[in-house]
């Protein structure tokens, strides 16, 4: 399998690796790693790192994390995708919409829509973009739903995105300001 080695751990003689070709990385011992033939190397990794477009999802370590990352798993895991490249970030990190077009979640449309439905994500606030403003009122669509629902991330009420001139009363202990 190829590996990029992304971290290693002198103590434990671990390193965290990438593989090029399935996207995910895990830990294995440093003695197992060799060299990759030239002729292998040159081969353009099968997996490519990408964001999904217009949503925030929590990670793994925030509170329906998990939940967002099953969803995920449990939607696009082993099946052929249709992705849709809406832009680059400024990493040149392609930002996609991955439709769900048959099987599991294509009642959904979009890997986005269904997160959004099951208050897993929020929509990001965007400049006025006229071109994907009719792709963004859909999402506002189903976030409120969830919103009013209270499902999962808005439980508590609506959530209030941080900014520059957002107050921060007690990161320490954690704490989001709600509406």
């Amino acid at each position: 399998l190829r590996v990029k080695v992304t971290k290693v751990d002198d103590k434990t003689k671990e390193a965290t690796v990438l593989f090029c070709d399935y996207g995910n990385s895990e830990k294995v011992a440093a003695s197992k790693l060799r060299a990759l033939k030239p002729e292998l190397a040159a081969i353009p990794g099968q997996a490519v790192l990408c964001h999904l477009a217009y949503v925030n999802v929590p990670g793994l370590e925030d509170d329906y994390g998990e939940d967002a990352a099953y969803f995920v798993q449990d939607h696009v895991g082993g099946r052929p995708l249709v992705a849709r490249v809406e832009e680059e970030n400024e990493n040149r990190v392609p930002q996609i919409t991955v439709l769900l077009r048959d099987g599991v979640g294509a009642d959904y449309g979009s890997v986005q829509a269904g997160l959004l439905q099951n208050g897993l994500a929020s929509v990001q606030p965007r400049p006025k973009q006229r071109w994907i403003q009719g792709d963004l009122e859909e999402l506002r669509t189903h976030e409120n739903e969830a919103r009013r629902r209270r499902l999962r991330l808005f439980e508590y009420g609506e959530l209030v995105s941080g900014g520059d001139d957002a107050e921060d009363e007690a990161p320490e202990f954690g704490f989001v300001k709600r509406v």
